[in-house]
């Protein structure tokens, strides 16, 4: 059995820490705001008589898919902070969870706005 040495420890870059409190902060307002955000605009669908699409009705039913991303996004601050050294493999750890976090929530809202203000401009286009 090859019992491997331990990594050594380095220190963790301050910039995770910026990039996951920032993150935590911005998917916590989006998780607090966007439910009601989606509800209102469920609710004008109805009072304009838009017939939503396939995507508009899954975002429709899945408000409060924010707080996931909220959640996530506070874990990972937290299992950064408690982290003042780490090895470079778990250095590299971090930064993947941060750029997959990022990626996910941003894919996640583009397609919310896409799924809801796609019936709305066609709504415009024939009035």
């Amino acid at each position: 059995m090859n019992i491997s040495e331990p990594a050594e420890l380095l220190p963790r870059p301050r910039a995770f820490v910026v990039a996951a409190t920032l993150l935590a902060v911005t998917t916590t307002y989006l998780a607090l705001r966007m439910p009601g955000s989606i509800r209102r605009f469920q609710e004008m669908f109805r009072e304009f008589g838009v017939s939503p699409t396939s995507s508009t009705e899954l975002v429709f039913s899945v408000p409060d898919i924010w707080w996931l991303f909220a959640a996530a996004s506070i874990a990972l601050l937290v299992w950064i902070a408690i982290r003042s050294r780490v090895a470079v493999s778990e250095m590299w750890n971090m930064k993947m969870a941060l750029i997959a976090t990022v990626a996910l929530t941003a894919l996640v809202y583009g397609f919310a706005a896409f799924a809801i203000y796609t019936p709305l401009f066609r709504l415009a286009d024939t009035v």
